[in-house]
């Protein structure tokens, strides 16, 4: 993904940029509560701080789906954030949030392999994602766009998007986390269930 400061077209460096998505059977690393993967994992979750070209390169798999959300990945673009030691960060504000969705014959051909087809929960669609504020626009396009790197989806994808951020946003009341890592360890986030609600009406700009 590449990142362009909207008030400048230039390339958005020194941010950090942190994705996460949920497994080929619609759990989330990081998360407590049941059917989730628990506090002691991160699989599927990254950081990286963008490059002198406003880039990151993430190597992951393609997301799976849960109730009454099609196959998605989110994205979170932090400025003024600090990187600690322990590869965690703090700090900064959140300038952008997004979710990318994916074309959906790609999304059929995913969900027809192994172990997408063992998921028994139903597959939402793009078009009836409850997600509507992040739905494609004339200003937004969240759609990667995706090349594949073999004869079949064994030998992987490569995906590219180019996003426009305005890095004086923020966007901090809409990006509550469910849980936190601290000096002992991962903790559940006492006031999520307070602040969730905000989870459902994305930023009108998409941040």
């Amino acid at each position: 993904m590449q990142f362009i400061d909207v008030t400048t077209c230039k390339p958005a460096t020194q941010l950090l940029i942190d994705v996460w998505a949920c497994n080929a059977t619609g759990a989330y690393s990081g998360v407590s509560a049941a059917g989730e993967g628990g506090l002691k994992t991160s699989w599927l979750r990254g950081v990286q701080p963008t490059d002198k070209d406003g880039v990151v390169d993430f190597d992951t798999l393609f997301p799976g789906h849960y109730q009454g959300r099609a196959n998605h990945q989110h994205v979170i673009a932090h400025v003024g954030a600090k990187q600690l030691p322990n590869n965690t960060y703090s700090g900064g504000h959140v300038a952008h949030l997004s979710q990318l969705f994916f074309d959906q014959d790609l999304v059929q051909r995913v969900e027809a392999t192994t172990p997408y087809n063992k998921n028994t929960i139903p597959h939402t669609m793009n078009l009836a994602d409850q997600f509507t504020g992040y739905s494609a626009t004339a200003a937004h396009d969240p759609f990667p766009n995706y090349i594949m790197l073999g004869k079949d989806l064994s030998a992987g994808i490569f995906m590219w998007a180019q996003l426009g951020i305005n890095t004086s946003s923020n966007w901090d009341a809409y990006a509550p986390v469910a849980s936190y890592v601290g000096p002992d360890g991962a903790k559940d986030n006492p006031s999520f269930a307070a602040q969730s609600y905000v989870v459902g009406f994305p930023p009108p700009t998409h941040g």
